[in-house]
This record gives structure tokens, sequence and C-alpha cells, in this order.
């Protein structure tokens, strides 16, 4: 009973912080990155983020574009997804697949 009752005023708290202090909000949950730009790959965000093109080019194609030439904007999001703004203005978003296959 002590524990989750811990759990909920530390919850609470860091509610407070957040509605209070917008920088300790982006402390917590940072704005989302753009990883593709105008069809061109954004190598500084990849490499803040851990990306590789790779990874960029098979979630666009999980978005049902062949290429990032067609991309106008890709973003990698808080949760994980990427979206992307297609150069027609079509938005497309899908949830990240969690599961990954190791590389040999």
């Amino acid at each position: 009973m002590i524990i989750v009752a811990t759990l909920l005023i530390f919850n609470r708290g860091v509610a407070m912080l957040r509605s209070r202090w917008p920088a300790f909000d982006h402390l917590i949950e940072p704005p989302p990155t753009v990883v593709v730009q105008d069809g061109n790959v954004v190598k500084a965000s990849l490499d803040k983020e851990g990306l590789s093109v790779e990874d960029v080019q098979m979630a666009v194609r999980e978005h049902g574009v062949d290429k990032l030439s067609d991309v106008k904007v890709a973003v990698l999001e808080n949760d994980g997804s990427i979206s992307v703004v297609t150069r027609g203005g079509e938005r497309l978003r899908r949830r990240r697949r969690r599961v990954r296959f190791l590389r040999p």
C-alpha cells in the first residue's frame, strides 16, 4: 500500500512540475525530431537519435512511399513512431513495430 501511495504522489508531483515549467516538460518528453526534409535525410537528427538511413527508408516504405524524394517531411515522434507527409500533402502515420531482427 505504501508503494502505491508513493507512486501516486510521485506521479502527481511530476504532473505539477510539467504544467508549471515548460522546460521541465521538455526534459521529460522532448519535442519531435525532423528526420527527412524535402526528400533529404537530416543526418544531424539521425546521429542525435541513433537512427540509420536504412531505418528511415524502412519506415517510409512501411507508409507506402517508395522513394525518399516523394517525402516532404518525416518526423520521429516521442513514442518512437515516424510520421510522414508526402509532397502531395497526405499525412501518413503508423506505429513503429517493436520487434526488430538482429543483423549478423
